[in-house]
Protein backbone atom coordinates (compact mmCIF):
# COMPACT_ATOMS: atom_id res chain seq x y z
CA UNK A 1 0.00 0.00 0.00
CA UNK A 2 1.70 3.53 -0.95
CA UNK A 3 1.55 6.07 1.99
CA UNK A 4 -1.15 8.46 2.25
CA UNK A 5 -0.55 11.82 1.05
CA UNK A 6 -2.72 15.02 1.70
CA UNK A 7 -4.80 15.97 -0.99
CA UNK A 8 -3.39 19.55 -1.01
CA UNK A 9 0.03 17.86 -1.45
CA UNK A 10 -1.30 16.39 -4.18
CA UNK A 11 -2.22 19.75 -5.74
CA UNK A 12 1.08 21.27 -5.48
CA UNK A 13 2.36 18.05 -7.65
CA UNK A 14 0.30 18.85 -10.01
CA UNK A 15 1.52 22.29 -10.13
CA UNK A 16 5.03 21.01 -10.43
CA UNK A 17 4.07 18.84 -13.17
CA UNK A 18 4.95 15.57 -11.03
CA UNK A 19 6.77 13.96 -7.50
CA UNK A 20 9.89 15.48 -6.84
CA UNK A 21 12.37 13.03 -5.03
CA UNK A 22 15.69 14.10 -4.11
CA UNK A 23 17.90 10.98 -4.89
CA UNK A 24 20.43 9.10 -6.61
CA UNK A 25 23.21 10.84 -6.42
CA UNK A 26 24.20 13.80 -3.82
CA UNK A 27 24.67 15.91 -7.01
CA UNK A 28 21.54 15.37 -8.09
CA UNK A 29 19.96 15.93 -4.71
CA UNK A 30 21.25 19.55 -4.66
CA UNK A 31 20.31 20.16 -8.55
CA UNK A 32 16.66 19.20 -6.98
CA UNK A 33 16.70 21.33 -3.85
CA UNK A 34 17.69 23.85 -6.76
CA UNK A 35 14.52 23.19 -8.20
CA UNK A 36 12.47 23.52 -5.41
CA UNK A 37 13.92 26.90 -4.55
CA UNK A 38 12.62 28.21 -7.84
CA UNK A 39 9.72 27.39 -6.83
CA UNK A 40 9.55 28.64 -3.37
CA UNK A 41 10.73 31.88 -4.52
CA UNK A 42 8.15 32.58 -6.85
CA UNK A 43 5.60 31.56 -3.97
CA UNK A 44 7.76 33.53 -1.15
CA UNK A 45 5.17 35.71 1.53
CA UNK A 46 6.73 38.92 2.29
CA UNK A 47 8.94 39.00 6.01
CA UNK A 48 7.17 39.35 8.80
CA UNK A 49 8.72 40.62 12.50
CA UNK A 50 7.79 38.52 15.05
CA UNK A 51 9.97 39.99 17.57
CA UNK A 52 13.22 37.32 17.16
CA UNK A 53 16.73 38.45 16.69
CA UNK A 54 17.54 35.80 13.79
CA UNK A 55 21.50 34.46 13.16
CA UNK A 56 22.08 32.03 10.61
CA UNK A 57 24.83 29.96 11.11
CA UNK A 58 26.24 28.71 8.00
CA UNK A 59 28.28 25.58 8.01
CA UNK A 60 30.78 23.35 5.51
CA UNK A 61 29.63 20.72 3.49
CA UNK A 62 30.73 16.78 2.96
CA UNK A 63 32.29 15.90 1.06
CA UNK A 64 34.94 18.79 1.41
CA UNK A 65 34.97 18.66 4.84
CA UNK A 66 34.58 15.57 7.33
CA UNK A 67 31.18 15.54 8.53
CA UNK A 68 32.29 16.23 12.24
CA UNK A 69 33.29 19.55 10.58
CA UNK A 70 29.85 20.33 10.20
CA UNK A 71 28.75 19.87 13.69
CA UNK A 72 31.60 21.77 14.74
CA UNK A 73 30.47 24.39 12.74
CA UNK A 74 27.42 24.41 13.70
CA UNK A 75 28.28 24.56 17.38
CA UNK A 76 30.76 27.07 16.91
CA UNK A 77 27.97 29.18 15.22
CA UNK A 78 26.04 28.47 18.46
CA UNK A 79 29.21 29.71 20.91
CA UNK A 80 29.40 33.07 18.84
CA UNK A 81 25.66 33.81 18.90
CA UNK A 82 25.87 33.38 22.38
CA UNK A 83 28.60 35.60 23.65
CA UNK A 84 27.63 38.05 21.14
CA UNK A 85 23.80 37.95 22.02
CA UNK A 86 23.68 40.94 23.63
CA UNK A 87 25.32 43.14 20.76
CA UNK A 88 22.96 41.91 18.58
CA UNK A 89 19.56 42.79 20.48
CA UNK A 90 19.31 39.64 22.10
CA UNK A 91 18.81 38.26 25.51
CA UNK A 92 21.60 35.77 26.48
CA UNK A 93 19.23 34.18 29.01
CA UNK A 94 16.97 33.26 25.77
CA UNK A 95 18.93 32.14 23.39
CA UNK A 96 17.76 29.00 21.46
CA UNK A 97 18.66 27.03 18.62
CA UNK A 98 16.66 25.42 15.64
CA UNK A 99 16.61 24.41 12.04
CA UNK A 100 15.27 22.31 9.72
CA UNK A 101 16.32 18.82 8.47
CA UNK A 102 20.34 18.46 8.96
CA UNK A 103 19.68 21.74 10.92
CA UNK A 104 17.46 20.48 13.74
CA UNK A 105 19.94 17.62 13.72
CA UNK A 106 23.00 20.22 14.29
CA UNK A 107 21.11 22.12 16.87
CA UNK A 108 20.06 18.73 18.73
CA UNK A 109 23.30 17.89 18.43
CA UNK A 110 25.06 20.98 19.96
CA UNK A 111 22.51 20.60 22.80
CA UNK A 112 24.76 17.31 23.66
CA UNK A 113 28.04 19.05 23.04
CA UNK A 114 27.64 21.91 25.44
CA UNK A 115 26.08 19.51 28.82
CA UNK A 116 29.50 17.38 27.35
CA UNK A 117 31.16 20.55 27.93
CA UNK A 118 29.40 21.52 30.82
CA UNK A 119 28.09 24.70 29.28
CA UNK A 120 24.30 23.16 29.37
CA UNK A 121 22.91 26.54 31.24
CA UNK A 122 23.79 28.71 27.85
CA UNK A 123 21.11 26.73 25.62
CA UNK A 124 17.57 27.49 26.48
CA UNK A 125 15.39 25.24 24.18
CA UNK A 126 16.29 23.16 20.87
CA UNK A 127 13.91 22.91 18.04
CA UNK A 128 14.27 20.00 15.61
CA UNK A 129 11.99 20.31 12.37
CA UNK A 130 12.07 16.75 10.89
CA UNK A 131 15.80 16.49 11.66
CA UNK A 132 17.39 12.73 12.22
CA UNK A 133 18.39 11.63 15.29
CA UNK A 134 19.71 8.45 14.67
CA UNK A 135 21.07 5.95 12.00
CA UNK A 136 18.64 3.77 11.09
CA UNK A 137 21.05 1.07 11.44
CA UNK A 138 22.00 1.77 15.12
CA UNK A 139 18.36 1.96 16.55
CA UNK A 140 18.45 1.05 20.45
CA UNK A 141 16.49 -2.16 21.27
CA UNK A 142 13.93 -0.55 23.45
CA UNK A 143 12.89 2.05 20.32
CA UNK A 144 12.91 0.06 17.35
CA UNK A 145 9.44 -0.81 17.59
CA UNK A 146 8.50 3.02 16.94
CA UNK A 147 10.37 3.43 13.83
CA UNK A 148 8.56 2.26 11.25
CA UNK A 149 8.97 5.11 8.85
CA UNK A 150 11.98 4.28 7.13
CA UNK A 151 10.29 1.45 6.28
CA UNK A 152 6.69 2.79 5.70
CA UNK A 153 8.12 5.41 3.53
CA UNK A 154 11.01 3.27 1.35
CA UNK A 155 9.41 4.41 -1.56
CA UNK A 156 6.49 6.47 -3.15
CA UNK A 157 7.01 9.96 -1.31
CA UNK A 158 8.05 13.27 -1.85
CA UNK A 159 11.04 15.35 -1.52
CA UNK A 160 13.03 12.41 -0.03
CA UNK A 161 12.18 8.64 0.50
CA UNK A 162 14.41 5.86 2.47
CA UNK A 163 16.80 5.67 -0.21
CA UNK A 164 17.75 9.24 -0.19
CA UNK A 165 18.05 9.20 3.56
CA UNK A 166 20.44 6.03 2.97
CA UNK A 167 22.25 8.54 0.12
CA UNK A 168 22.99 10.64 2.64
CA UNK A 169 24.30 8.85 5.64
CA UNK A 170 26.61 7.06 2.76
CA UNK A 171 27.94 10.05 1.11
CA UNK A 172 28.08 12.19 3.55
CA UNK A 173 30.38 9.92 5.89
CA UNK A 174 27.60 9.24 8.62
CA UNK A 175 27.48 5.58 7.91
CA UNK A 176 31.23 5.36 10.05
CA UNK A 177 29.70 7.40 12.86
CA UNK A 178 26.61 5.28 13.51
CA UNK A 179 27.19 5.05 17.25
CA UNK A 180 28.25 8.69 17.92
CA UNK A 181 26.27 10.30 20.01
CA UNK A 182 27.40 13.88 18.95
CA UNK A 183 26.39 13.02 15.43
CA UNK A 184 23.21 10.93 16.47
CA UNK A 185 21.79 12.81 19.83
CA UNK A 186 18.99 10.44 20.29
CA UNK A 187 21.86 8.27 21.69
CA UNK A 188 23.04 10.99 23.97
CA UNK A 189 24.22 10.35 27.43
CA UNK A 190 22.62 13.62 28.96
CA UNK A 191 19.72 13.77 27.33
CA UNK A 192 18.09 13.77 31.23
CA UNK A 193 19.91 17.74 31.18
CA UNK A 194 18.48 18.53 28.05
CA UNK A 195 16.82 22.04 27.51
CA UNK A 196 12.92 22.21 26.51
CA UNK A 197 12.63 20.47 23.19
CA UNK A 198 9.87 21.14 20.81
CA UNK A 199 9.92 18.53 17.71
CA UNK A 200 8.21 18.33 14.29
CA UNK A 201 7.77 15.25 12.84
CA UNK A 202 6.24 15.01 9.04
CA UNK A 203 3.94 11.63 8.46
CA UNK A 204 5.45 10.77 4.52
CA UNK A 205 9.11 11.15 5.42
CA UNK A 206 11.33 8.74 6.38
CA UNK A 207 12.67 10.46 8.98
CA UNK A 208 9.60 10.49 10.59
CA UNK A 209 10.15 8.49 13.92
CA UNK A 210 13.45 9.89 14.30
CA UNK A 211 11.56 12.25 16.07
CA UNK A 212 8.82 10.12 17.50
CA UNK A 213 11.38 8.18 19.52
CA UNK A 214 13.61 11.46 19.98
CA UNK A 215 9.92 12.58 22.01
CA UNK A 216 9.55 9.17 23.93
CA UNK A 217 12.99 8.95 25.42
CA UNK A 218 12.79 12.45 26.36
CA UNK A 219 9.57 12.53 28.04
CA UNK A 220 10.55 9.31 29.81
CA UNK A 221 13.47 11.24 31.03
CA UNK A 222 11.41 13.79 32.57
CA UNK A 223 12.90 16.09 30.11
CA UNK A 224 9.91 18.95 28.97
CA UNK A 225 9.22 18.06 25.40
CA UNK A 226 6.55 18.43 22.68
CA UNK A 227 5.83 16.84 19.39
CA UNK A 228 3.66 18.25 16.28
CA UNK A 229 3.06 15.51 13.67
CA UNK A 230 1.70 16.50 10.18
CA UNK A 231 0.15 13.35 8.61
CA UNK A 232 0.26 12.92 5.03
CA UNK A 233 2.94 15.78 4.66
CA UNK A 234 6.63 14.84 3.10
CA UNK A 235 9.91 16.12 4.61
CA UNK A 236 10.40 19.55 5.44
CA UNK A 237 7.11 20.58 3.67
CA UNK A 238 6.76 24.00 4.79
CA UNK A 239 8.76 24.99 2.00
CA UNK A 240 6.17 25.41 0.18
CA UNK A 241 4.09 28.29 1.49
CA UNK A 242 0.74 28.02 -0.88
CA UNK A 243 -0.10 24.82 1.75
CA UNK A 244 -2.57 25.63 4.36
CA UNK A 245 -0.42 23.37 6.38
CA UNK A 246 2.46 25.88 5.78
CA UNK A 247 0.19 27.97 7.54
CA UNK A 248 -0.96 26.08 10.39
CA UNK A 249 2.68 24.53 10.65
CA UNK A 250 3.72 28.55 11.22
CA UNK A 251 1.41 28.92 13.92
CA UNK A 252 2.29 25.84 15.63
CA UNK A 253 6.13 26.93 15.31
CA UNK A 254 5.26 30.26 17.45
CA UNK A 255 3.48 28.28 19.96
CA UNK A 256 6.91 25.97 19.98
CA UNK A 257 9.00 28.77 20.48
CA UNK A 258 6.93 30.09 23.30
CA UNK A 259 6.64 26.39 24.84
CA UNK A 260 10.73 26.27 25.11
CA UNK A 261 11.23 29.73 26.41
CA UNK A 262 8.78 29.20 28.95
Amino acid sequence: MAPYLAPEWLEVEKELGGRLVLGGTMENYRAGGEAIAKYIRAHLPPPRDDGLEAVSVEYRLTPAVDIKVVFQDAFDGFSWTYENASKLGGDQRRVFMLGSSCGGTLSLATAHRLIELGREGQLKGVINMAGGTVHEANVPKHLQHLMKSMEENATDVPIIDGQTAKMINASTGLNKHADDEWLFPLLSSHLNKFPSVYLVACGADPLRDDNVAMEHELRSKRVKVKLDMYEGLPHVFWMFPTLSATKTFIGNLLAGIKFILE
